[in-house]
């Protein structure tokens, strides 16, 4: 019935926006003036009685109780959720230095190649850079214990001076 009813109040309207009288339709072929005249009338009655009856305290709402605990439960459990989900992509994602930093993998394109090629370099140049070093503090060791020996030997020629 609400759908004939929201039908016919669209006929009406257009009819009325476009000026043309509502007694004359076009559409409706078969129907008597006294059943035209008697439908028109029902609308008529349903357009009165769907204007009057509608007004702001149908559309409002009010609750027979009000409870917070619901959305109280509701907001923690979706803390909860969330915490959970953070938690959890954290561990998922997360990328030790172990994983970034791993030299067990092999590189089969010809970048990689060039990459682990020049990363060996630079371990043995480091290498030799770190032998180099070693020398320098022996000797560095070495000029300083003949050093103490002459400051020793220099020492107990001027004693006995």
């Amino acid at each position: 019935m609400s759908g004939l009813f929201r039908r016919a109040r669209a006929i009406r309207t257009r009819l009325n926006l476009l000026g043309e009288d509502i007694s004359r339709d076009d559409f409706v072929m078969d129907i008597s003036d006294d059943e035209r005249r008697h439908v028109m009338s029902d609308i008529e009655t349903m357009l009165q009685d769907g204007r009057a009856g509608s007004d702001d305290s149908e559309l409002s709402f009010e609750p027979r109780n009000k409870s917070y605990v619901l959305p109280l439960v509701l907001n923690l459990g979706a803390l909860v959720v969330l915490v959970v989900a953070g938690i959890v992509m954290l561990f998922l994602f997360d990328r030790g230095e172990e994983t970034l930093a791993s030299t067990g993998r092999s590189l089969s394109s010809a970048e990689g190649r060039i990459l682990e090629n020049l990363r060996r370099e630079a371990e043995a140049e480091l290498g030799a850079k770190d032998a180099e070093l070693e020398d320098y503090r022996s000797r560095l060791a070495d000029l300083e214990s003949q050093r103490e020996q002459l400051e020793n030997r220099t020492d107990s020629v001027i004693a006995e001076r």
